[in-house]
């Protein structure tokens, strides 16, 4: 959720000074997990596979969210099978609330009253990429956000001075929000400064965002972690 680029650019080190960037990609990951246990809930996209109850209703809650896709549902029988009949598909189906991780079912459709008796398919969390930029070459896979939205590379090219829209595919992610960035900033920027990295190096005392000036200590972790707590449980 937050990339090497973004994270060397707030401690105010070199991009091509790499020698601390193994480094840094591990506070970064450790900033994430400590968001994601605060938050009970996991953060970062990744597809992931929930066994869930069925109430006997037609509302299922995800443990994770946003959901930007659900891939598959399924009840088990003995074995597990799809819960839609074909032609039936969850697009004809069903209704995801893709912001709090909630689905609902359409028609006759229900979730089998039992333990542990119903799968889910999907993916869910959010996306980090560093801002897109002009005469940057980029490959075929490369992520880039462009206007608060995330983009996949599909032609590799050099870009021009103009987002170029043909080159690249929309992501059905939802980019990081701004709080949550400057909150994995200021985790992953503490760790930086209590190892011995960063031991004989002044803490960023403020950041600039959008002309605005924030003052570093006045990050209110706590207030974050609330706002993005899951209740879903």
């Amino acid at each position: 959720m937050l990339t090497l680029i973004q994270i060397k650019s707030f401690l105010s080190i070199s991009q091509s000074e790499s020698s601390k960037d193994n480094l840094l990609k591990g506070f970064i990951a450790d900033a994430v997990s400590e968001l994601n246990s605060l938050c009970n809930r996991r953060l970062d996209w990744s597809e992931q596979t929930e066994i869930l109850s069925g109430s006997g209703g037609t509302t299922l809650v995800l443990e994770n969210y946003p959901v930007s896709k659900v891939s598959s549902i399924e009840i088990l029988k003995g074995t597990w099978e799809n819960l839609f009949t074909p032609p039936d598909t969850f697009d004809t189906s069903a209704i995801l609330l893709r912001e709090i991780g909630i689905i609902k079912l359409l028609k006759s459709y229900l979730f089998p009253k039992g333990e542990s008796n119903i799968r889910v398919s999907y993916g869910a969390g959010y996306k980090g990429a560093d801002d897109w930029a002009p005469n940057v070459n980029y490959a075929i896979g490369d992520y880039s956000r462009y206007n608060d939205a995330i983009y996949k590379c599909i032609t590799a090219h050099t870009s021009g001075t103009t987002f170029d829209s043909s080159k690249w595919e929309p992501d059905s992610a939802k980019a990081v929000p701004e709080s949550l960035a400057k909150a994995l900033k200021h985790l992953a920027a503490k760790q930086f400064y209590e190892s011995p990295a960063g031991k004989n190096l002044f803490m960023k005392s403020s950041e600039s965002i959008s002309s605005k000036q924030t003052d570093f200590k006045d990050i209110d972790i706590s207030a974050i972690v609330h706002s993005f707590r899951s209740t879903n449980v």
